[in-house]
């Protein structure tokens, strides 16, 4: 679905079939010039329980995931509204901004398949404050919005490579 979403928009992304990366991201491609990774998530339980789950950890590797393990740029996030799916997208430094400045309600170990570990936000506040809904977005709004976002992640990545630990209060200033 978010394939299909990018490639309505004439943006050209693939699944990610690099076997050295296939845990850093899922989808690959451009924008203009602009090397664009994305990685996907679908959360089919957000409609019954009007959480958004993050993954963060996967217990049995034993190793960061989801948020926590992918280099992608972009964090697009499948959510079911009455049924039909809506696909959410942002960058994946404003969304560990968020997580970092804003602690979960509940924090899940073990859950789906008994692998992941999940922050869980209440849907209505996490997607006001932190993605854009592209699936009903004509082409000029989507191209705009995610030009948007990878400007976001190059501003956090810039000034984040130049700041000292005790800095950080500044990344908050930039949103």
């Amino acid at each position: 679905l978010v394939l299909k979403i990018f490639k309505k928009h004439n943006v050209e992304l693939e699944l990610n079939k690099d076997s050295k990366k296939l845990l850093d991201y899922d989808l690959v491609g451009k924008l203009g010039k602009k090397k664009i990774t994305v990685e996907c998530k679908y959360d089919w339980l957000s409609q019954k329980t009007n959480n958004l789950a993050i993954e963060f950890y996967n217990s049995n590797k034993e190793t960061a995931s989801g948020i926590d393990g992918t280099k992608a740029l972009l964090w697009s996030h499948v959510i079911l509204d009455k049924g039909n799916p809506t696909v959410w997208l942002t960058s994946v430094k404003k969304l560990k901004q968020f997580i970092k400045d804003n602690k979960p309600w509940k924090i899940i170990e073990k859950a789906g398949d008994g692998n992941s570990s999940l922050y869980l936000y209440q849907d209505i506040v996490i997607l006001d404050a932190v993605f854009t809904r592209i699936d009903m977005l004509e082409e000029k709004e989507f191209t705009k919005t995610v030009k948007e976002l990878l400007k976001w992640e190059l501003i956090i990545h810039t000034f984040a490579s130049i700041l000292k630990p005790g800095d950080e209060v500044l990344v908050s200033a930039l949103e």
